[in-house]
């Protein structure tokens, strides 16, 4: 078990708290580092039973604490939502000018305005 400093900034410091596993797949024995949670660090002691997953076509490839990962890939997978309804509503606004646009061109009339000369506005 190991925890990693990272200083950002003479202040600011952070920790990463990452453990070693040793599990066997199918008749394989496999070494793995993971990052965990604080307090799942403070529980743990070298020689604890800890659950994990693992793919059996890619053992190597492991989530442990279960479920540590589904957390962080619901919060993209809403935030990528929203960005993509965002952009969606500006692609059809900017799409609807276009298509004002392009109707104009074609079927529009064409006239010919007369300048009245140039006027400044006042403030009042």
């Amino acid at each position: 078990m190991a925890r990693r400093k990272k200083t950002k900034s003479d202040s600011d410091t952070t920790y990463r708290y990452w453990i070693k596993l040793s599990y066997q797949a199918g008749q394989k024995r496999y070494l793995a580092d993971t990052k965990i949670k604080k307090r799942i660090y403070r529980k743990l002691r070298t020689g604890n039973i800890l659950r994990i997953l693992y793919l059996p076509n890619a053992p190597h490839k492991i989530e442990a604490p279960i479920r540590s990962k589904r957390t962080k890939g619901r919060t993209i997978q809403i935030i990528s939502g929203i960005l993509g309804a965002a952009w969606l509503g500006l692609l059809w606004i900017v799409g609807r000018w276009t298509v004002f646009a392009v109707a104009a061109r074609r079927k529009g009339r064409q006239l010919f305005a007369k300048s009245q000369g140039s006027t400044v506005p006042t403030i009042s």
